[in-house]
């Protein structure tokens, strides 16, 4: 189901193809963007320009035709990707990327909009 959510007038954000996705879960939860968690039912704003991450970033990818919001983090040495859970309430384990793996990163959480 598609929805439509109004970006507020304080983000002073310019561009016309962002676009948000809702937060399902508690994976995130302790996640700290721009001063604000990323807890279960809230919008996270993603830059979908972005797509070139570095470590640290928190991004959405598709693995296998499933989306994810976590943090990006690429080993220098090996070049390896893992995804990054930051939860306060479960210890999720990273997700690692393999050649296996339909991946891509489809944008950068730029901002959270709270539910």
């Amino acid at each position: 189901m598609w929805a439509y959510v109004k970006i507020p007038n304080k983000f002073g954000i310019k561009k016309d193809n962002l676009f948000a996705v809702q937060v399902d879960g508690d994976s995130m939860n302790n996640a700290n963007i721009n001063g604000n968690k990323l807890e279960h039912g809230d919008f996270a704003l993603i830059d979908p320009e972005y797509r070139s991450p570095r470590n640290g970033d928190y991004v959405l990818s598709i693995i296998d035709n499933c989306a994810n919001l976590k943090k990006f983090e690429r080993d220098q040495k090996t070049g390896e990707i893992k995804l990054i859970s930051e939860s306060s309430k479960n210890s999720y384990k990273p997700i690692y990327i393999s050649s296996d793996d339909d991946f891509r990163v489809n944008g950068k959480i730029i901002d959270v909009i709270k539910r």
